[in-house]
């Protein structure tokens, strides 16, 4: 298992501070925890692309961890070649979240 953390920043705008964000990486899967600022961008810098993702989980509804989690959902549409599903984990009222980010 391979842990990356992408993101430790706060709501706060930070220029040196992704938002809250980690990669997980196990043999054949690879899992992002939270979709905090700029978490497309630092998935490249990590090697990795939300295409590539099997699945996100977000630990909690606060803004600084989903700020991008709309850039998640359309960065894997946009480059998926065929139509795949993007399995999205969290805690009540996840699915609400998504809907309206959507």
């Amino acid at each position: 298992m391979d842990i990356t953390l992408l993101g430790t920043g706060s709501p706060l705008p930070d220029p040196r501070r992704g938002g809250p964000a980690t990669l997980v990486r196990t043999s054949g899967h690879q899992i992002l925890v939270d979709a905090g600022r700029a978490v497309v961008m630092r998935l490249a810098g990590a090697g990795t692309l939300p295409v590539m993702l099997n699945a996100v989980l977000i630990t909690h509804l606060h803004s600084d961890h989903l700020t991008d989690l709309n850039d998640v959902i359309t960065t894997h549409w946009v480059m998926s070649q065929q139509p795949t599903t993007l399995t999205i984990y969290g805690p009540p009222r996840t699915n609400e979240v998504v809907q309206a980010t959507l």
